[in-house]
């Protein structure tokens, strides 16, 4: 064992007698004391130098453990020795060398190296995972951004239902009332720490989160922050936070300066620094989120977007100029084009749709150029109208993630609201969703593209074009309706709120919709509205330029604030042909809330959306009315264009059981090929697969 140089000559002595202990799986821990030198433990950049049992030589950030003892942590990776060779620090920007007395052996013994390994980008194709010994990582499970219960309980429990039904993958967010804030605490943890320090118990405890995840194979993405803690207008914490001047020991006057407030960076560099020290040990780490919707913050909202560009890119080089493992990095925000990804490692949107089965299926403005992984972190259905015990059932999540697999991500949506999914009924479901992607090897197949594929049907069910997003700064919506039964994914543009004050559409959200469609014959057409804004608004509908309806609504501000909402409808009429039809906010002052345009006519009860490649189909069908609803099974046609020549075999899959159903080998002679669906009352999947 080579000599530590900076040791008492004493404890080298005693550390060559004993150079060799058994270290379980997990990570190798060195501890040692360093002289003080009168400044905070936290803000000390001290560093060990282990080499690792195949022979690398890595920088480890030491977190402090009391006192004048720091803390390292080595990614037992591998079996074999893993030694400490010295201690140093950062200081000005220089290393300087440290005396260091170790508490223990210098070289401690892995003999159970970790099951997990590190999740990347793959370097061959960059908008994939893949993990370090080279196989394809498929990320596929749930947020548990906080707990719900007794804290370590809640995730054991929940990391186990993950495990038992096929899922690999979850967000948790450093939340103060969920008791997982390092420096800002409440109930039974006591105050907060002063600015600067941070809270040893909520340490600990994320200790045992991490390390449960290891052990049963749970990625977990650690969200840094989250957008309340900087905002007074979207949920916002802003009032409670420690770092409030209003507030004792704070320092911040407005939630913006957390962006740009060198004290803030600089206590904010540190904790980073802690987190990587204490957590980095583990693979089961997927990635460091900086932010959560950080779109939310005041910040962001006021236009200073460069600021908190800057902010991230700050940030991310800190992680990485520290973290030996090279963990990846991302945050969560909507708009994909954003200067804020520029250091990301992949992208992390979040979706509230008011159609999320269509919308989980694309991204805004779209993906072209974008060549890192890209998946919706959050989907939830708070602005979809169904009733409420629908929603609560989890029952339309569970839809939108086998829609989502078929868009434009590799990868599926992972749901919001995991207490409606931790249940015996949605758990089962998710079991198939897992056996579905495992069963035909998503997590390998390349080179998949989204399609709509049109369907034929004996049964008919009105054909309504729904609202498609809610409260998003977006174009006007434009949809042009098929007439052939697929589904246009221009349909998810239609938006549910249309502003009608110029300084809302200025803002960049939409004062009106354009619906092309054609009609066989005389269809009485019927528009719903949900609501309208409080200060009054006004509705105008033209068909090919000629206005069909007219209608306003004077402000209702007086009385109780939480008014009941107006829901309304109006009907009109057009003759057969193709049309173009406008529905607008003319004058406002206020919004009003679109629910659904019935067109009168007639479409398919069957849809069907999926992905292929020259080789591989696979589709998922639903019933336009049945999904949430009860009606009698229905089957029909999918016809799916120019499927190659050969022998192919179609296999239907059960989403509510995971019953696999194959079905004779048939042989196809090239073109259009019409599969016939299994009888549907609500939706299924279906793969067809080239055969050799």
């Amino acid at each position: 064992m080579p000599a530590l140089p900076h040791l008492p000559r004493f404890l080298v002595l005693f550390l060559a007698l004993s150079c060799h202990w058994l270290q379980a799986a997990g990570y190798v821990p060195f501890t040692f004391t360093v002289a003080s030198d009168g400044r905070p433990p936290l803000s000390r950049e001290i560093s060990a130098q282990v080499r690792h049992a195949d022979g690398r030589v890595l920088s480890l950030p030491a977190f402090p453990s009391g006192g004048d003892s720091y803390c390292v942590r080595a990614m037992a990776y591998q079996k074999g020795d893993y030694t400490l060779l010295g201690v140093s620090e950062l200081r000005d920007g220089k290393v300087a060398e440290l005396k260091a007395a170790l508490q223990g052996p210098a070289t401690q013994s892995v003999t159970e190296a970790l099951a997990l390994d590190m999740v990347r980008v793959d370097a061959s194709q960059t908008n994939r995972f893949v993990t370090d010994s080279g196989v394809p990582f498929y990320p596929l499970g749930m947020n548990l951004a906080w707990p719900a219960g007794e804290r370590l309980s809640y995730y054991r429990n929940s990391f186990s239902a993950l495990r038992a039904h096929g899922m690999n993958w979850t967000r948790i967010w450093f939340a103060n009332w969920g008791g997982l804030n390092l420096d800002w605490t409440q109930d039974d943890l006591g105050d907060s720490p002063a600015p600067g320090e941070l809270n040893e118990r909520v340490a600990q405890t994320w200790d045992a989160i991490i390390e449960d995840a290891t052990a049963k194979g749970i990625r977990v993405q650690m969200v840094f922050q989250h957008h309340g803690q900087y905002s007074a207008k979207v949920d916002s914490n802003w009032k409670d936070n420690p770092w409030n001047a209003a507030n004792k020991g704070g320092f911040l006057k407005t939630p913006s300066d957390f962006f740009t407030d060198e004290t803030a960076r600089r206590l904010t560099r540190q904790k980073y620094r802690y987190i990587v020290a204490r957590y980095g040990w583990s693979p089961a780490v997927m990635a460091w989120e900086l932010f959560n919707e950080v779109y939310q913050t005041d910040a962001y909202l006021a236009g200073d977007i460069r600021a908190v560009a800057d902010w991230h890119n700050e940030m991310a080089d800190t992680l990485r100029a520290i973290d030996p493992y090279h963990h990846l990095v991302t945050t969560s925000l909507n708009d994909i084009r954003s200067p804020i990804w520029e250091r990301m490692d992949f992208l992390q949107p979040h979706l509230y749709a008011a159609n999320v089965i269509d919308s989980v299926r694309s991204f805004y403005p779209s993906l072209e150029g974008i060549r890192r992984p890209i998946f919706y972190g959050e989907v939830g259905d708070d602005a979809v109208l169904l009733p409420r015990p629908l929603l609560d059932s989890g029952a339309p999540i569970i839809a939108s993630m086998w829609s989502s697999i078929m868009g434009d991500s590799e990868y599926p949506a992972q749901p919001w609201y995991p207490e409606r999914l931790l249940n015996k009924e949605r758990l089962a479901n998710l079991s198939s969703f897992a056996g579905f992607i495992s069963a035909f090897r998503l997590a390998s197949r390349n080179g998949l593209k989204a399609f709509q594929p049109a369907v034929e049907s004996e049964a008919r069910v009105p054909h309504i074009i729904p609202a498609g997003q809610w409260w998003n700064r977006r174009p006007n919506g434009f949809v042009k309706v098929p007439s052939d039964g697929s589904i246009n994914p221009d349909i998810t543009s239609i938006p549910r709120a249309y502003v009608g004050a110029d300084n809302a559409v200025t803002d960049g959200y939409p004062r009106n919709a354009v619906i092309q469609a054609s009609f066989p014959k005389v269809a009485k057409l019927t528009l719903r509205l949900n609501d309208v804004g409080a200060w009054g608004s006004s509705l105008r509908v033209r068909v090919d330029g000629t206005e069909v309806l007219n209608a306003e609504w004077a402000s209702n501000m007086k009385g109780d604030p939480k008014r009941p909402q107006q829901p309304a409808s109006f009907c009109f009429v057009v003759q057969p042909g193709n049309h173009e039809i406008v529905i607008e906010n003319p004058r406002g002052p206020d919004w009003f809330d679109f629910h659904s345009l019935d067109l009168g006519i007639e479409a398919p009860a069957l849809a069907a959306v999926g992905r292929r490649s020259p080789d591989f189909v696979m589709l998922w069908v639903w019933h336009r009315t049945g999904l949430f609803g009860q009606e009698p099974p229905s089957s029909g046609k999918i016809l799916i264009e120019d499927l190659p020549a050969g022998t192919w075999r179609a296999t239907w899959w059960e989403t509510a059981t995971g019953k696999a159903t194959p079905l004779p080998d048939f042989q196809h002679p090239g073109g259009r090929f019409s599969l016939a669906t299994i009888a549907l009352a609500r939706d299924a999947a279906v793969v067809l697969e080239k055969l050799p």
